[in-house]
């Protein structure tokens, strides 16, 4: 999947992973449609299929959240995959997972 740094879908995406401490554990990221165009990002601890969540705000600084994730996912052992999986177009959450 492909999108802009300026879009709904990649700053959701950009909070929820701003509070993830380890990158090789799995996690799910969904895909919810929002209005017309409108794509907004879930990201889900897959073993507990808890959702990771940030509140937004106007004043966050994305220079720092970007930076901190790629620092974070730098340090990975590179024998490790990133375990993400793509659920697309998923519109609200599916049975049995809880909210954060």
């Amino acid at each position: 999947m492909r999108t802009g740094i300026e879009t709904n879908f990649a700053k959701s995406f950009l909070l929820a992973a701003s509070l993830v401490q380890d990158f090789s554990k799995p996690l799910i990221i969904v895909a919810n449609a929002g209005d017309e165009n409108t794509v907004f990002s879930n990201l889900y601890d897959a073993a507990t299929k808890t959702k990771i969540y940030r509140e937004w705000s106007r004043d966050l600084d994305w220079a720092t959240i970007i930076r901190d994730i790629q620092i974070l996912l730098g340090g990975m052992n590179t024998q490790r995959s990133l375990n993400v999986h793509l659920v697309e177009a998923m519109i609200g959450m599916p049975q049995g997972w809880t909210e954060n």
